[in-house]
């Protein structure tokens, strides 16, 4: 049979998998249910399962007759490094299979993201979607460009023209940034559920008109009684103060502006009572007190629902404003690639049931970050067979939209379904078995998981190269508690008492510096810890995910490189001399431009353009029109690095004014000089430039093709 085939020669593939299956993915392996949720724990080997079931598929299919056996399965993941690293795991199944042929398809294979997936079908039905077959897709870091561009535009157009640009303005003042985060997380939730913008309602406001009337009613039916009460200092205070506010109440009603009157009718909420006195006294002021917090609440639902208003305006306008640009540009975002598929599905079920057709099985692993408009595309293609793999304890996407309710609804159904099945993966083979026991405790405890935890079992032991002493325990906790800390400083103390505890550990010989890693919740308290280790006396060496780009060492590389590549990237060279290797400062920097402050000219658009820093040593010439146009003789800059700097003609030093010669010839004209002047130029000071003119512009070298215009050189962008 395929499937024990693929299992007797996965487990004789030496070191590329651990020999044999435990009874839970035995299990997943050769499950034949329609539908099959696997469960599977941090550490449980899913990529193994996977890859096996899709072997083994593959080999299932192959053996029936299917034509075309490595498109008959669909393998989704979450990211493009985990969809590689499956490739390579299925290519190398294959080949300890004895199976080179097949080895060498598996790049056929339909194993990628959601968002590949999609991008796929949207290519080969894009005339039906209406979408250029040629549309680009936008990675994340255009994305967040383009989304950042088009809430500008749409802010600035709703302070100028909206009906609520008064609020859209308040709101931008109180903090952009907050702004645009939820306005365009607003978007982001809409799309993760498959709606339209348009689709977004506001809940209308209570209406605080109708408070203030009750409130009326009530001070008329209970004041008189408050007189009766016996005279104290309280009860005199409370009752002048019922006074006044049932003498503002008419003037509050009558104020036209709802804005207004909402923020007046928010104010009445300082009028409430002091309840100290006798048990007659606190029923009559507790009345009255609950009267006003109804006035409060109703001035802010009002006052909410004009914001939120304006807010729906603001999301609508961006909305508009960032399908416009990506039309414009020809690209779509990953969303795009699930609502046109889904709107596929749609519109022509009969391409979703071909397509299902195709595939014995559809598989997903991450699915606990997947998410309602994802199941959407999924479920329709997958009628002949699905196995999800996925772990609620590992859902750490929720901030893009993920759901994991999706897993946990798929889970329920399998485990009450008799065509269905589920199965757990609960052995970890990673971690020591203390910690696995301690995680366990803690997530299994009615506060986080409870019964719905996945208990980790041991799987195997690991040696520790940190010497323990005998009875004492592998896991410590640290508990501060954040009541007690100075001025909300308890991350602060946390560092601190963390740092004390390495540094005993170390003291006493039980541990050394490399023995230890500290691993943050998130990279922006990480400063925080650095500082407190460093205090304690270590070296500290901090890096959080894909941080290795951002360290000071891999931007003075990389800045390196770029001025090697082309000692033209006036970036680049920058970056080189203000990182490590030229160690300037700003001011060193703004100096030198000052010293050096020949001004570049972009001939087209008469703004002053900066070209770059060039090392004395290495004259670069670069041809421009008919003649050679020698663009340093020494280390300087065209422009400056610093806005200030820009557009200095008179800081022109007099030697950049004369053009270099053409090949071959020995005479060079000094600017506004008559043509046929054949002075020699004089010897041109260190760091100047030397500049091609023709009639009255001059134009320093530009990486830019040069075109003819009028007997002049112009620079075409």
């Amino acid at each position: 049979m395929p499937v024990l085939r693929g299992v007797r020669l996965l487990q004789q593939g030496g070191d590329r998998v651990r020999t044999g299956f435990n009874a839970g993915q035995r299990e997943a392996v050769e499950s034949r249910a329609g539908r099959i949720v696997v469960s599977a724990g941090a550490g449980s080997g899913k990529t193994r399962v996977l890859v096996q079931r899709f072997v083994d598929r593959v080999l299932e299919e192959e053996a029936s007759g299917r034509a075309d056996p490595m498109r008959s399965v669909l393998l989704i993941t979450f990211t493009d490094k985990a969809a590689g690293e499956l490739t390579e795991r299925v290519r190398g199944a294959f080949l300890d299979a004895g199976r080179p042929g097949l080895a060498r398809e598996v790049d056929r294979a339909w194993i990628s993201t959601i968002h590949g997936f999609c991008a796929r079908i949207v290519r080969r039905h894009a005339l039906e979607l209406g979408v250029d077959p040629g549309f680009g897709v936008l990675a994340d870091p255009q994305t967040g460009l383009a989304r950042n561009a088009a809430f500008e535009r749409a802010a600035t157009a709703g302070v100028r023209t909206s009906i609520h640009a008064g609020v859209i303005a308040e709101l931008v003042e109180e903090g952009v940034a907050d702004l645009r985060k939820s306005v365009l997380d607003g978007y982001d939730k809409a799309r993760s559920k498959g709606a339209a913008t348009a689709d977004i309602g506001i809940a209308p406001g209570t209406g605080y008109r109708r408070a203030v009337f009750q409130l009326s009613e009530v001070l008329d039916r209970l004041m008189p009684q408050y007189r009766q009460l016996p005279e104290t200092a309280t009860v005199s205070a409370n009752l002048a103060g019922y006074v006044e506010l049932r003498a503002a109440i008419p003037g509050i009603l009558g104020i036209e502006s709802a804005r207004e009157g909402a923020t007046a009718a928010f104010a009445l909420g300082s009028c409430k009572g002091d309840v100290r006195g006798g048990e007659e006294m606190k029923a009559l002021t507790r009345q009255i007190n609950a009267a006003l917090e109804t006035v409060v609440q109703s001035a802010v639902d009002s006052l909410a629902a004009e914001r939120a208003e304006a807010w729906r305006d603001l999301l609508m306008a961006f909305s508009e404003e960032y399908e416009r640009g990506k039309a414009r540009d020809g690209v779509l975002d990953f969303e795009d690639l699930q609502l046109l598929v889904r709107r596929l599905w749609a519109e022509r079920p009969d391409i979703a049931e071909r397509l299902g057709d195709s595939f014995a099985e559809v598989m997903v692993d991450e699915f606990q970050d997947t998410n309602l408009l994802q199941l959407q595309v999924i479920e329709p293609v997958s009628k002949a067979g699905q196995c999800v793999v996925g772990d609620a304890q590992q859902s750490i996407y929720r901030f893009r939209d993920a759901d994991v309710t999706v897993l946990d609804g798929k889970r329920r159904h399998a485990e009450a379904a008799d065509a269905e099945q589920s199965c757990r993966l609960t052995v970890n083979y990673r971690s020591d078995a203390q910690l696995l026991a301690a995680f366990n405790e803690l997530f299994g405890a009615p506060a986080f998981f409870g019964d719905d935890y996945l208990t980790l079992e041991s799987g195997a032991s690991r040696d520790s190269g940190v010497t323990w002493a005998e009875g004492e325990p592998r896991v410590e906790a640290i508990v501060v508690d954040k009541t007690r800390c100075p001025a909300k400083d308890w991350r602060g103390v946390e560092a601190r008492a963390l740092a004390q505890r390495l540094r005993a550990m170390v003291t006493d010989g039980s541990a050394t510096p490399d023995d230890i890693v500290v691993l943050a919740r998130a990279s922006t308290t990480m400063p925080i810890y650095v500082d407190a280790l460093k205090a304690a006396g270590f070296d500290v060496i901090a890096a959080s995910s894909g941080g290795f780009y951002a360290t000071p060492e891999y931007a003075d590389v990389r800045a390196l490189l770029r001025v090697l590549a082309n000692p033209l990237d006036d970036e680049g060279v920058l970056a080189l001399l203000a990182g490590g290797f030229g160690g300037l400062s700003d001011d060193a920097l703004l100096a030198l431009s000052l010293a050096r402050g020949v001004r570049g000219c972009g001939a087209r658009s008469g703004r002053a353009r900066t070209r770059g820093w060039l090392p004395r040593t290495s004259p670069v010439r670069r041809r421009s029109g008919r003649r050679w146009v020698c663009c340093a003789t020494g280390a300087a800059a065209w422009g400056s690095p610093t806005r200030s700097c820009m557009r200095r003609p008179n800081s022109v030093p007099a030697e950049a004014f004369w053009s270099a010669p053409s090949p071959g010839s020995t005479s060079a004209r000094r600017r506004g000089s008559p043509r046929s002047s054949s002075a020699p130029a004089p010897a041109t000071r260190e760091g100047s430039f030397a500049i091609w003119t023709t009639g009255r512009r001059s134009c320093a070298a530009s990486p830019r093709r040069p075109s003819r215009s009028k007997g002049r050189a112009r620079y075409a962008s």
